[in-house]
């Protein structure tokens, strides 16, 4: 008889499904998904699985592509949108050398250079 054994618990495997649920749409219902995302990338961090701004421009850069994905409902992309200036909002509290100040810029270049195009109608969508 086979013993089923349980897998260890991953929190880097969590952290990435976490940001492919946010990049899929597949938690436009739950807003906390955008907290719960930093605060693993954080605690990442902390443990030394992930660089501190590692985990943020994984984050970052997962919203920005997913606020230009044209086939996600417009809703989903702002909202994408509104949480990547909020993210460079509590970046810019935390900086401190010039090197920080740097990567926040290019950061904030980033964001400024997205193409918002409107998101693709699908004819079921009309019903």
């Amino acid at each position: 008889m086979r013993s089923s054994s349980v897998q260890p618990f991953d929190p880097l495997d969590y952290w990435h499904w976490l940001r492919i649920r946010v990049r899929c749409g597949l938690a436009m219902q739950d807003p906390r998904i955008f907290r719960q995302l930093e605060n693993e990338g954080q605690r990442l961090a902390y443990y030394g699985q992930l660089r501190s701004g590692q985990a943020t421009e994984k984050i970052f850069q997962t919203l920005l592509d997913t606020l230009e994905d044209q086939a996600l409902p417009w809703h989903w992309r702002n909202t994408c949108l509104e949480q990547a200036y909020q993210l460079l909002a509590r970046l810019e509290q935390q900086v401190q050398q010039p090197v920080q100040w740097q990567r926040l810029k290019r950061l904030s270049q980033k964001l400024d250079r997205a193409e918002l195009k409107p998101s693709i109608h699908h004819p079921d969508d009309l019903a």
